[in-house]
């Protein structure tokens, strides 16, 4: 079966371990994840999802861990860039092969 979305987290404020979401060909966006999400303890990973178009309010999380938005073809490079710039976190990020266009970041 494949995935094409994920199911609602709108009461999820904290995430002790990894976020990962990767091979998911089918998946086209991350709306479960709401601005009620504010932790992730460890690595958010996100990749190999050529569907992806959309990280939901990701960029709301107060703190992650590290953070690896990679090889999601579709993915516009913008959006996986205001992750890094809207949240903190201890580790660089890598951010790459994703899909390239001129575009503004917001943290709004």
């Amino acid at each position: 079966a494949k995935l094409t979305s994920l199911g609602a987290m709108s009461a999820l404020y904290r995430v002790t371990g990894s976020v990962t979401i990767d091979g998911n060909a089918a998946l086209t966006d991350l709306a479960a994840f709401t601005t009620s999400l504010k932790f992730i303890d460890q690595t958010l990973t996100i990749s190999n999802n050529p569907a992806l178009t959309d990280l939901g309010a990701l960029k709301h999380v107060s703190l992650i861990g590290a953070i690896s938005i990679t090889s999601n073809t579709s993915l516009v490079s913008c959006r996986a860039t205001e992750i890094d710039r809207c949240t903190q976190h201890p580790v660089a990020s890598v951010i790459s092969n994703n899909k390239t266009a001129s575009c503004t970041t917001s943290c709004n």
